[in-house]
């Protein structure tokens, strides 16, 4: 085909696809949760994740920052236990997802840990260490590391600069007036920088659970082609020729779901970097397109590729970092174009997106050229 049948035929895809019922559902869903999300994530208590709080003696400084945690809102509920072991049996009760309970004299081991000691601060109680149990100990984290930043600094106006005379009043407020302006403990997202307590903790089972929608998208693309190829809707077309449109049809669906998601996101304010956004999105376009079309290419008949559908939508949510992370499983994970896409947002591995992208792309290209000859033969 020429590039200007290509570009046509990618046209009249897009028309197509645009009139499918189904599609347009996935589609639809793509910003309605993202709406729903940003609407739980401004409310007080969503119940997604339950954390009970306690601590062992009655330090008043442990006491002030788990009712800062406790009045905090979003994704994860705190619950304040009046003893350790409450707070522990509300974990084999069912009643609370996991347990953090603060060691006793918790102040004065923040003033060991500042001065280099290693001493445990918090004892932590859970059925499992998901993605959102990781969450809940970023947040108790904010709370702990700003106060050893405080500490360091005091230690070190005692220490080495030798005012030890001074009145602890009087080396805060110094401490107040002298911070940088920066936190102690920042998320870095490439370029996008924010701070703990300001993240949207709703965002890493939302973009998760949209990756995994936009690839089904392109896997009912190319459930569409195999429906029009039964029906002998491509029969004037060659080969070569059908492959070409399977591989315009998957990219064209992909390509409106990855434009509706960083849209979306946008406008509900669950990314800030555009260009990142687009330059991830094109590559998750690519990738997806890539794993689409080699499944579509090895498993023509169209009730066995509904069925791998669903069974692509279930391992994807399961073994990409939707909810639970299972890195016991990384080489079947690694087969997954959403765990790359996650792992690429997270900014952890950028490179291994697009190494997917181009391995993915490729595959299918050799898959394609061998089902051609084969057919020819």
């Amino acid at each position: 085909m020429k590039i200007k049948n290509k570009l046509t035929a990618y046209f009249l895809i897009w028309k197509r696809l645009l009139k499918k019922t189904g599609f347009l559902i996935l589609l639809c869903l793509i910003p309605v949760l993202f709406a729903l999300f940003s609407h739980f994530a401004k409310t007080e208590d969503t119940g997604l994740l339950r954390i009970a709080l306690a601590s062992r003696d009655s330090d008043g400084w442990a006491l002030s920052v788990m009712e800062s945690l406790k009045d905090a809102e979003g994704l994860v509920s705190y619950s304040v236990y009046p003893t350790a072991d409450e707070a522990v049996q509300s974990v084999y009760d069912g009643l609370s997802d996991g347990a953090w309970v603060f060691e006793d004299e918790l102040y004065e081991k923040l003033r060991a840990v500042a001065r280099g000691e290693e001493l445990s601060l918090v004892s932590a109680y859970m059925n499992e260490d998901t993605v959102m149990q990781k969450i809940a100990r970023e947040q108790v984290y904010s709370r702990l590391y700003p106060e050893i930043a405080r500490i360091m600094y005091g230690e070190f106006s005692s220490d080495e600069l030798f005012l030890g005379g001074v009145s602890e009043d009087l080396i805060n407020g110094a401490y107040e007036e002298n911070k940088l302006p920066e936190d102690l403990v920042t998320f870095n997202f490439q370029s996008f920088e924010a701070r703990v307590e300001e993240i949207n903790y709703l965002t890493a089972p939302l973009r998760g659970i949209i990756s995994v929608l936009v690839l089904v998208c392109g896997l009912c693309g190319a459930l569409y082609y195999l429906c029009d190829e039964r029906q002998g809707v491509y029969g004037f077309v060659s080969r070569g020729g059908r492959f070409v449109i399977l591989l315009l049809t998957v990219s064209a669906a992909l390509t409106v779901a990855a434009a509706v998601m960083v849209l979306s996101a946008f406008l509900c304010g669950s990314a800030s970097d555009l260009a990142f956004e687009c330059a991830l999105a094109v590559l998750y376009v690519i990738g997806c397109t890539g794993a689409c079309t080699v499944l579509a290419t090895l498993v023509r008949n169209v009730n066995s590729f509904a069925v791998l559908t669903v069974a692509v939508l279930c391992a994807s949510l399961v073994l990409s970092p939707v909810f639970i992370d299972i890195s016991s499983l990384k080489e079947l994970q690694v087969l997954f174009a959403p765990y790359h896409y996650l792992y690429a947002l997270d900014g952890n591995e950028t490179a291994s997106m697009a190494i997917y992208a181009a391995a993915a792309m490729a595959s299918a290209l050799l898959v394609g050229a061998v089902s051609s000859s084969k057919r020819k033969s």
